[in-house]
């Protein structure tokens, strides 16, 4: 998902799901998200979970309600 932000450009996508974590590319920095911290992201179905939007402001995955 890519949105502009003051001119610049915020991208988000998910680079790799695993059964713990997933790794998320966003504006070209990858970040780990551990499911034992964000327990939430556990019970989403993948399709919800490769619905990530970004935004200014950060992450949100708009199908899970996150």
């Amino acid at each position: 998902m890519n949105a502009s932000a003051n001119g610049a450009n915020v991208s988000a996508k998910v680079v790799e799901l695993a059964k713990d974590f997933m790794l998320v590319d966003y504006c070209g920095k990858v970040y780990r998200i551990d499911f034992d911290r964000y327990p939430y992201f556990r019970n989403c179905f993948l399709c919800e979970l490769y619905n990530v939007k970004a935004s200014a402001a950060g992450l949100h995955w708009p199908d899970a309600d996150i």
